[in-house]
């Protein structure tokens, strides 16, 4: 098989990245905040389409985490072209999994959803929130108004990401068809992808600094204290790339090819997780010592990143659950 990325592919991510760095800069990013603006433009390049595949949608991820790009972009990057009636509007994508506090009413052609969840991001900016209940046979993938619910900001580390603890009173809500095993799965390789997105900036980050900051007459990267540090950033970047495209293009494979078990795509999707996170918290905290005291300061937009890969190193499933479910499938129960 080969999983190499096809120039389209390169295009894409060439293109997405030189798009939001000209619209979604640095200092608009972190001054602004999560935003509604340019929403619409994100539609019409068809990031969420049903033409989309997984690899692209990582590929995308990828870039919006090396961006911090401040819209609410992961719902439908998730969901879009692969649920029904996931639209185009902004999604606010609850924690995959059903929730424990969250009960579900059959009312005619859709449910009532009662009880809280925690942990759901971007619901100040987008339409509706995506959560899964269990309802008659098992988990169902199901829409709500924002507008039904009251939403309460949690403190979190990421400022820029903020999450809210949502209480749903008796909120209508339409149940959605589509595959939600496809769905956990793409939720998990776009959290990865988007750590490996924050580890590459993080790196770029250390990479400019160590080629320009001088100390004893000699810029700083020359020393093998700092040398090796970025060298050690790079080679984890590039391994949690490999093993994100690698989930994304099992994910899709298995969709159409009966031959690709789900031990397989679990494994792998688990593995990519567990190096993306680990590397984009590595990443940035490397590039905090190689920026110095710089590094812990408020002015040093670095801390962002950082504060993103710890977001993310704690979102969806544990990392020792990971770790287990990659234990269970090479040494068995």
């Amino acid at each position: 098989m080969d999983m190499s990325l096809t120039e389209a592919h390169v295009s894409l991510k060439s293109v997405t990245r030189r798009f939001l760095a000209a619209r979604y800069p640095v200092d608009r990013t972190v001054d602004g905040g999560p935003t509604l603006d340019g929403w619409a433009t994100l539609a019409d390049l068809g990031w969420w389409g049903k033409d989309a595949g997984a690899l692209d949608r990582a590929l995308i991820a990828e870039e919006c985490g090396y961006a911090l790009l401040p819209l609410p972009w992961r719902g439908q990057l998730t969901l879009g072209g692969r649920v029904e009636g996931a639209g185009t509007a902004p999604i606010a994508l609850a924690p995959l999994g059903p929730a424990p506090g969250l009960r579900a009413e059959v009312a005619g052609e859709g449910v009532l959803l009662s009880g809280t969840v925690t942990g759901v991001p971007d619901v100040d900016v987008a339409t509706r929130i995506a959560v899964v209940v269990e309802a008659g046979a098992g988990p169902v993938l199901v829409f709500a108004d924002t507008a039904g619910v009251d939403a309460e900001t949690e403190p979190g580390l990421d400022t820029l990401r903020p999450s809210s603890r949502v209480t749903f009173t008796a909120t209508p809500a339409t149940a959605a068809a589509g595959d939600l095993t496809l769905v956990h799965r793409m939720g998990q390789v776009l959290l990865a992808a988007e750590a490996v997105g924050v580890a590459q900036r993080a790196y770029d980050m250390a990479v400019d600094y160590a080629g320009t900051r001088t100390q004893f007459g000699k810029v700083i990267g020359a020393y093998q204290a700092i040398a090796f540090a970025i060298a050690d950033s790079y080679m984890h970047v590039e391994l949690a790339r490999a093993l994100v495209h690698r989930a994304a293009w099992l994910t899709e494979a298995a969709t159409t090819d009966a031959s690709i078990v789900d031990d397989v795509v679990e494994t792998a999707v688990a593995g990519a997780v567990v190096a993306a996170r680990a590397c984009a918290v590595e990443s940035c905290e490397r590039a905090v010592q190689v920026f110095g005291g710089l590094g812990m300061t408020w002015d040093n937009p670095l801390h962002h990143w950082y504060r993103r890969a710890l977001w993310l190193d704690g979102a969806g499933r544990s990392t020792r659950d990971q770790l287990d479910r990659i234990a269970t499938a090479v040494l068995g129960a």
